[in-house]
């Protein structure tokens, strides 16, 4: 490492508002991979910007550019989960699917996002940090489930302008179809790490449960 290092770091590090992107996408999608592993495995605080560079094969400088800071990394990596669940339903909508396949399609991503293992251990190391750094829970909390809520609020408010649904509130209706696809097992697998994560097929009749459920409950009444 050279002398000057250190201050070209600063430099970038001063000068980045709203971080930007490398210019290699390739690249930048292998550097949220990486970070995404160490995030999950280790926490925010137990990683650090060397480690994740080196691992990537990337200076630090290029994660400084692209992402401005760790927490700029973290809440990259935290927002391409959440584009990833939105791009799928949006294919679907595109393609004229209905109300009840565009829910369930979400609820098994989302789901599938969830009950992931290293996301459950992630979990429990924010849920450590954020009273040392509420700013950060705030961060992962829009990046992330306060996005993916209002993705589905979104589809849901548009369901309801169509008529397929009963008018309410639909950030709302929205928790109260996450708070179904989520049931007990969210306390017994994520929180507390008992049982065995379930198989697709079997959180996708969960989903399906789920949804017809909910919108038996939102049906419109005549």
């Amino acid at each position: 490492m050279s002398k000057n290092e250190p201050n070209a770091i600063d430099a970038v590090k001063a000068s980045a508002g709203r971080p930007g992107r490398p210019v290699d996408l390739h690249k930048r999608d292998h550097i949220l991979d990486v970070a995404r592993d160490f995030f999950f495995a280790h926490g925010v605080e137990g990683v650090s910007i060397e480690g994740i560079a080196s691992a990537s094969g990337v200076s630090k400088v290029t994660i400084y550019k692209g992402f401005g800071d760790k927490t700029g990394l973290f809440e990259a990596v935290v927002e391409r989960e959440a584009e990833a669940m939105e791009r799928g339903v949006a294919q679907l909508s595109a393609q004229g699917a209905t109300l009840t396949e565009q829910l369930v399609a979400f609820g098994a991503e989302l789901l599938g996002f969830l009950e992931r293992p290293e996301l459950a251990a992630f979990d429990r190391v924010l849920a450590l940090e954020a009273p040392r750094r509420p700013g950060l829970a705030e961060r992962f909390f829009n990046a992330g489930p306060g996005r993916i809520r209002a993705s589905l609020a979104r589809l849901i408010r548009e369901a309801m302008q169509r008529g397929e649904i009963e008018d309410a509130d639909p950030l709302v209706a929205a928790e109260d179809l996450i708070a179904l696809w989520q049931g007990f097992a969210t306390i017994e697998q994520k929180f507390l790490g008992l049982g065995a994560r379930s198989n697709p097929d079997a959180r996708r009749r969960r989903v399906v449960r789920a949804v017809d459920r909910w919108l038996r409950a939102y049906s419109c009444q005549d």
